[in-house]
């Protein structure tokens, strides 16, 4: 039995663990192979329950005994559908290519837009790579009278801004057009975002 606790003991240790690294990382990958530990290590305590109870530790007359092994049995359904659930929930705009808040969008635009080479955004797209990975790619209109090499000096100063202000941002896709030569003449407000 000391074997049995001992597993139950480590197997609860290992949970915390992979919850503490998952929420370190954001990695939904952790999170789920967290949140299984926990349904294993809770099945183990409910092991553990019903072993006590056959080996008569605790002596529990045959009615009540069926009673807590239905008990134990919903419990543990009702444990896994939750967590399900949560995994459902949380992998969806992940699996979906969600875009990125209208918090981050926004400090994403800003940068753009400090720029003093910067006529305007175009279009700012988004997405979620991971929980703490995003991806832009955006449409910016620059001065008429830039160089080539300032175009490029200013591209690499506006990815150097974004990652600043949004530190999720791992990749970024910029198009850059002098304004006289951009055949959007407008900013499109339903492509920021």
């Amino acid at each position: 039995m000391l074997a049995v606790l001992g597993a139950l003991v480590a197997n609860g240790l290992i949970t915390i663990l992979k919850f503490i690294g998952a929420l370190l990382t954001g990695s939904a990958g952790l999170m789920a192979e967290s949140l299984h530990s926990l349904a294993d290590t809770t099945n183990q305590v409910f092991v553990i329950a019903a072993v006590g109870l056959l080996l008569g530790q605790y002596p529990v007359p045959p009615y009540e005994g069926r009673l807590w092994d239905g008990i134990a049995s919903i419990t543990i359904g009702v444990v896994l559908a939750i967590v399900a659930f949560y995994l459902a929930r949380s992998s969806r705009g992940l699996l979906l290519g969600e875009a990125a808040t209208a918090k981050n969008c926004a400090k994403i635009l800003e940068a753009v837009k400090s720029h003093l080479n910067v006529v305007d955004v175009v279009e700012l797209l988004t997405m979620h790579l991971a929980p703490k990975q995003i991806l832009v790619n955006a449409h910016v209109n620059l001065k008429d009278d830039l160089t080539n090499n300032e175009i490029i000096q200013t591209i690499a100063e506006i990815e150097e801004t974004i990652k600043k202000a949004e530190p999720k941002v791992d990749m970024i896709f910029l198009e850059t057009a002098r304004q006289k030569d951009s055949n959007v003449p407008l900013p499109m407000p339903q492509h920021i975002g």
